[in-house]
């Protein structure tokens, strides 16, 4: 299995992408090893590491502490195998808020050709900043040989809104894993769809589309007809697109909410064909607006009429 392990460049980020909380989206990355496959954690590792092994149906080996509350090293030594892909280290601990050793731990890791992920979610922005104002705080990053992966909370003590992680990998080998499955899937299927919804703006002869999206936002409007009209007939049966000026026009912002339903945006061309027989607007829509707004040369002008309109609204 080592041999298997050194010669699989990919292997590595595979195993590291088991820490679910750090934001995998990678379903499949351990098709071909995750039969038998399992991790070994301290008891005082975050309870996230259960959901990750549920999630990705990996063996999950639970070990307790010694007398200080640490991972045992000698005790996860003992439960490594040639199954084994991944142990974890804390900095600190969530119950007890002590550091495991991670050199050891690390070295562990090394010599075992096995993946090592430390969990810095509460030291993360902590424990680099009070070493450099000098308190003992033992090497916990990737100065430590073994270590393939850390995970840090931004939202603890970095101070953001809460729900803000970041995770980083030793190596391009390994961090390239985590967004090849996940996010590139999902760019594909929204560029695809894109692409679909540009091609049915330009069957529909009343409507041009605003120079050549690169993306996935693509604009379009209308010689022929009044496109804010258009917008609010679409609002009306529960699509959002924005309003433009210069030109008028409206843009969708393609998301993974519109893969699904794409086929319904046939009712497009149901609302310039509705807008063009009927023209005028609707009751409760925002094409007056809009259109004034478009017309007026004074930008000022259009800035009190908005904050006039708002102000109305509320």
């Amino acid at each position: 299995m080592k041999d298997e392990k050194r010669k699989d460049v990919s292997w590595q980020g595979k195993c590291s992408d088991t820490v679910y909380i750090a934001g995998s989206e990678a379903e499949g990355h351990f098709s071909l090893i995750n039969e038998a496959c399992s991790m070994i954690i301290p008891e005082s590792a975050h309870s996230a590491y259960d959901k990750a092994a549920q999630y990705f149906n990996i063996k999950l080996w639970r070990i307790p502490v010694n007398k200080d509350f640490i991972a045992d090293v000698g005790a996860i030594r003992r439960c490594i195998n040639r199954n084994t892909i991944l142990i974890v280290g804390s900095t600190p601990g969530f119950p007890h808020g002590i550091i495991d050793s991670i050199e050891e731990l690390g070295e562990l890791a090394f010599s075992s050709e096995i993946c090592f992920h430390v969990d810095l979610c509460l030291g993360g922005f902590v424990l680099p900043f009070a070493r450099k104002l000098g308190y003992p705080i033992p090497p916990f990053d990737f100065s430590v040989k073994g270590v393939t992966s850390i995970l840090a909370d931004v939202h603890k003590y970095g101070l953001p809104p809460k729900g803000t992680s970041i995770v980083l990998y030793r190596n391009h080998e390994i961090r390239k894993n985590q967004f090849v499955a996940g996010y590139s899937e999902n760019t594909r299927e929204i560029m695809e769809v894109s692409k679909r919804i540009q091609k049915g703006i330009k069957d529909i002869s009343e409507l041009f589309i605003v120079e050549r999206p690169d993306m996935t936002i693509v604009a379009f409007g209308s010689n022929v007809i009044d496109i804010f009209e258009v917008n609010d007939i679409l609002s009306s049966k529960g699509w959002h697109l924005n309003a433009l000026q210069r030109p008028n026009s409206i843009h969708i912002c393609v998301t993974l909410q519109h893969v699904p339903v794409v086929e319904d945006f046939k009712d497009l061309r149901d609302a310039v064909q509705t807008v063009k027989q009927n023209p005028g607007p609707i009751s409760g829509g925002l094409a007056p607006i809009y259109g004034a707004a478009g017309k007026m040369p004074d930008r000022v002008m259009v800035q009190e009429l908005l904050v006039d309109f708002m102000d109305a609204s509320c």
